[in-house]
């Protein structure tokens, strides 16, 4: 979690930078998520967002993806940041491409940003 903190501090700075010296917009400089959320029957559902507690609020609140209408999110199961909104968009369907049993392994993964966050329970 150290280095998203880091990641986050220089993104910070940078988009500091450029708002101070550059007419350019610091959209640009969002850090985009890879999502999979374990479901109550215990399906996997991968997405992206900027904003994974937002975002998994829409889910369990019903605003999200048509999905969760009948499938209730009950974690968040992996997470992975530090991508632009085209890396993002593509690991997304790598991930939807792979096998239950795939996502499990990435989510066992020392990849897995998901451990301690409020949407994932502690074992």
């Amino acid at each position: 979690m150290g280095y998203l903190m880091n990641g986050k501090k220089i993104l910070d700075r940078l988009a500091e930078n450029v708002r101070e010296n550059s007419p350019v917009e610091t959209a640009t400089l969002t850090t985009w998520h890879v999502y999979i959320i374990l479901c109550s029957d215990n399906s996997l559902y991968a997405g992206i967002t900027t904003d994974i507690d937002r975002r998994f609020g829409e889910h369990a609140t019903g605003k999200g993806a048509k999905y969760f209408r009948i499938h209730r999110p009950k974690m968040l199961f992996y997470l992975e940041g530090g991508h632009s909104r085209s890396t993002a968009g593509k690991r997304e369907i790598e991930i939807k491409r792979m096998k239950h049993s795939e996502k499990q392994r990435l989510a066992a993964s020392a990849r897995n940003e998901a451990a301690g966050h409020p949407f994932r329970p502690t074992p």
